[in-house]
């Protein structure tokens, strides 16, 4: 196949993310996402597992005890499960024994839509640390405020 054909493959992957996944948190004036582009990595994601990118949905879930359950069960068990490994190649992956932040982001979106959290009403944050190391965390925009779930962190943080 040509460079062409992989230009529009990436492009269009990056197009359908776009379209149906803001990736930065909500602003603290108006508690609305800013719209931005994902990650390339995360658009290749969706174009292999577009069932777990879905265009439309809500954009936030209600907060019941059982939302709350399974948000604080999955953080502690990916974060127990995964095996932290710096990768070669940025290639985000779900339910891996082995990888980095992105990977335990994927794993737990994916265990978390599979406990019924709609994946629109979900989303990452990209951003570097203090040492200059880029990382990613998963987001759940709930009625309640937002979760984030870090590979970094025992518990979940709340941000309103």
């Amino acid at each position: 196949m040509g460079k062409s054909f992989w230009i529009s493959v990436a492009f269009s992957a990056v197009l359908i993310a776009a379209l149906q996944f803001h990736y930065s948190p909500p602003s603290p004036t108006n508690d609305k996402p800013n719209p931005k582009l994902p990650p390339v990595a995360f658009s290749l994601y969706c174009l292999k597992h577009i069932v777990e990118c879905p265009a439309k949905g809500p954009k936030r879930v209600s907060l019941t005890p059982q939302i709350l359950s399974a948000i604080a069960y999955v953080q502690h068990q990916v974060n127990a499960e995964i095996v932290p490994r710096m990768e070669q190649q940025d290639v985000w992956q779900a339910d891996v024994a082995a990888g980095d932040c992105d990977d335990y982001v994927m794993t737990k979106r994916r265990r978390l839509i599979n406990a019924g959290i709609p994946a629109t009403a979900m989303g990452v944050k990209v951003f570097r640390l203090a040492d200059g190391q880029g990382h990613v965390t998963l987001l759940v925009r709930t009625t309640q405020g937002t979760f984030e779930l870090d590979n970094l962190k025992t518990g979940v943080i709340r941000r309103f």
